[in-house]
């Protein structure tokens, strides 16, 4: 199986646990995408990785023309349910995406750039759709410090599981969470003035229950992970983060930090 046949699979699987449980999370991130963008009316824009809908939603919210773009039937379903008929939402791949040249003045890509086979095939493409002086924008996430939010399950993993599962080789989960590597792929791919900014991004959660949950049912590479790993070895991992997760606690909820980065560039 190669990365993007997982990918896709792994997309339809969870498409509601997704929206259910971590779409609130990313949703945090579409205001300050779409403020970098300067998302307004009289402007057109393409969200690439629509997902639930939610960025493509907003930005109509702000005036602009929308168009949503996925390769996962579910989410498209989703999407199309959710927002009704708000904007239109399409099938199709962001490696190879299925508009003209120059049609386009955003192009958006919330937390999606991370889950793309080859990444700079998708710049190329962002930069192809936009016009002359239009601009790209993605979130991924930043590597966290140590006991924080996505680094508590690869520390329980490392210490309790097998690291070594049976998976299909993907690219680097923190690529675009590093300000020199965006800076360095969307040079490459012809962008210019890149600029990025770093979003302190929190996950509230009603318990360390639901955080262990979350990542187990609703995440592709964590969950696949946490899903190979023989049933011993997950009561272990989940002990290890529920505990990990107490200086999280804040009253009757958890906000654990989620590090992420913000980057534009413009064609």
């Amino acid at each position: 199986m190669d990365f993007r046949t997982f990918e896709h699979g792994r997309w339809e699987e969870i498409t509601e646990a997704y929206n259910r449980s971590i779409g609130p999370l990313t949703r945090d991130a579409i205001a300050p995408l779409l403020d970098g963008l300067g998302a307004r009316a009289g402007l057109r824009l393409l969200d690439v990785a629509t997902g639930p809908g939610d960025l493509a939603a907003e930005a109509v919210a702000r005036g602009a023309s929308s168009i949503g773009l996925d390769f996962s039937e579910r989410m498209i379903a989703l999407a199309r349910t959710v927002h009704s008929a708000s904007f239109p939402v399409v099938a199709g791949d962001a490696e190879h995406l299925p508009f003209a040249a120059d049609s386009f003045d955003l192009v958006a890509i919330n937390f999606g750039v991370l889950h793309f086979p080859h990444a700079d095939d998708a710049l190329a493409q962002a930069w192809r759709v936009l016009k002359r002086g239009g601009l790209l924008g993605l979130t991924a996430w930043k590597q966290p410090e140590p006991g924080q939010g996505l680094a508590m399950l690869n520390e329980a993993v490392q210490q309790y599981g097998a690291v070594a599962v049976d998976l299909p080789e993907g690219p680097g989960f923190f690529r675009f969470g590093d300000e020199a590597e965006c800076a360095r792929s969307l040079g490459a791919a012809g962008f210019r003035r890149v600029s990025s900014l770093p979003l302190r991004l929190e996950w509230v959660l009603p318990s360390a229950e639901a955080f262990f949950t979350a990542l187990f049912d609703a995440t592709v590479r964590g969950g696949a992970i946490l899903q190979r790993q023989p049933a011993d070895a997950i009561e272990r991992i989940r002990a290890a983060m529920l505990k990990a997760c107490d200086r999280y606690r804040d009253g009757s909820t958890l906000r654990i930090p989620m590090p992420a980065l913000l980057t534009v560039g413009e064609k």
